[in-house]
């Protein structure tokens, strides 16, 4: 088991430096510009789809919990310093 646990660790393969560089990267791309406010838009839409068109609430407050994570997560990410503005 512990064989297993130390293949999975990305920290294994990959520096320090190297692996927050690389959220920072992807949570920089994700949260900021056009992709951001696209994927919190289809987001928004699929739990107004969801939850109003199907009834399925629990559906409609998962897309509303990722729009919202989408929405400010990029703001709360650079308040805690852990993006570069």
């Amino acid at each position: 088991m512990d064989e297993i646990l130390r293949w999975m660790n990305p920290l294994h393969y990959w520096g320090m430096s190297e692996y927050t560089g690389f959220w920072a990267r992807l949570f920089d791309t994700v949260l900021r510009g056009f992709w951001g406010r696209f994927f919190a838009t289809a987001c928004i839409l699929l739990a107004f789809y969801f939850g109003v068109r199907r009834q399925r609430i629990a559906a409609g407050l998962w897309f509303v919990c990722m729009a919202a994570f989408l929405i400010y997560g990029g703001s709360v990410l650079g308040w805690l310093g852990l993006l570069d503005r």
